[in-house]
């Protein structure tokens, strides 16, 4: 039945913050700082984009209320607002499209999509989509995107040059999030209800196959180094990862709490990932090397972390504290980490040091309620 979802009503997983962990004994001290606090809006930053072309960062703002925009520019070149845009009711997924040098919003609240042209930070289209949409992806090698809707259980699929929808998709129960592969040209997407990842090629827009992950998955992001597509498991507390060669299952590495976004450092080899912690009273960014799935280190942000992306630009990850209303800049280590493995994962070659990435936890479990039309979210319950 719809509206009882994994993450309802703060569109999708929003409403589950805020989540607890209390993540000890990381590998070796990590020296990733946060360089700056941006205050943005007086809502909840969530998502975020970067563009490539302006070298601004975008910020969607799911609950921003009363007058004014709710997407936030920030320059990644002086890590200050610059700008603002009004797109429609409860924004969350954003992505840049290269090609055209538009940014996607799916506006949650009115189940349509918001197309900002990059020049001139206007609002040009509104495209309507599925009920409740989230993530959005952009595939660059058929220049489409792509946007889950979790209240229809599809994908909506939209020419990036007429910005025409040319495809909806069924998936799993629930999608959140998604992420594209340009070595396969596949989309994977995270089915929150059904435990479940699509594969979608990006040429036939087909799901070609399903594979079961853990609890509750919410976030996909894709690695260029490893050609692996890591999924976050938000009530399992790992990261389920995928070969993108074979479409299955290689490893889990286990996270703190909550896992809610990630992002990937291509120039030092570590997953980022947001974890909630304490009730709201701090938070933390945990950081995971790809090589060998050790944990190697946290950054304290502000509360309750959520979206997450790399500025491949100044080599900057920009965090979306969604109840400080904020975001923190991290300027990340250069070098990865040298942890040594001490066990393997399955058969693909990526060793889990137990001893680092197994974490003692102290979670009390929060749920935030909020609703779009008189729905409900609930999450992670004790």
């Amino acid at each position: 039945m719809k509206g009882c979802g994994p993450f309802r009503g703060l569109a999708p997983y929003a409403a589950l913050l805020a989540t607890a962990a209390l993540v000890l004994g990381v590998a070796a001290a990590h020296a990733d700082t946060v360089v700056a606090t941006v205050p943005v809006g007086g809502g909840y930053p969530t998502l975020l984009a970067f563009d490539s072309a302006n070298g601004d960062v975008y910020v969607t703002d799911y609950g921003h209320n009363g007058a004014g925009s709710n997407v936030t520019i920030i320059s990644g070149s002086t890590d200050s607002v610059v700008g603002g845009v009004t797109v429609g009711p409860g924004p969350f997924g954003i992505a840049f499209d290269p090609a055209n040098g538009d940014l996607y919003v799916a506006d949650a609240g009115s189940n349509s999509v918001s197309v900002i042209n990059g020049s001139s930070n206007e609002v040009v289209a509104t495209v309507a989509v599925g009920a409740y949409p989230n993530g959005v992806t952009f595939d660059s090698a058929n220049g489409e995107v792509y946007v889950a809707n979790d209240g229809t259980d599809t994908v909506t699929v939209i020419n990036g040059s007429s910005n025409e929808v040319v495809a909806t998709v069924a998936v799993g129960e629930y999608p959140v999030y998604s992420a594209f592969d340009p070595v396969n040209g596949d989309v994977y997407v995270a089915n929150g209800g059904s435990n479940s990842v699509s594969v979608i090629n990006g040429s036939s827009n087909e799901v070609v196959t399903t594979m079961f992950v853990e609890r509750t998955p919410v976030y996909a992001v894709f690695d260029p180094d490893t050609g692996d597509v890591y999924v976050l498991n938000n009530v399992q507390d790992t990261i389920s990862v995928i070969d993108g060669s074979s479409n299955k299952v290689v490893a889990s590495i286990p996270t703190g709490s909550g896992p809610v976004a990630a992002a990937v450092d291509p120039r030092n080899g570590e997953i980022y990932v947001a974890i909630s912690l304490n009730n709201g009273k701090g938070t933390m960014i945990s950081a995971f090397s790809a090589a060998t799935g050790s944990a190697v280190g946290n950054v304290t942000v502000g509360m309750d972390p959520f979206g997450i992306v790399f500025d491949p630009a100044n080599g900057d990850l920009l965090v979306a504290n969604f109840h400080s209303s904020s975001v923190s800049v991290i300027a990340p280590t250069q070098a990865a980490s040298s942890s040594s493995p001490t066990s393997s994962a399955q058969s693909s070659g990526l060793s889990v040091d137990a001893s680092a990435a197994m974490v003692a936890v102290v979670a009390v479990v929060e749920v935030v309620a909020l609703a779009i039309g008189g729905r409900r979210a609930g999450v992670r319950r004790a």
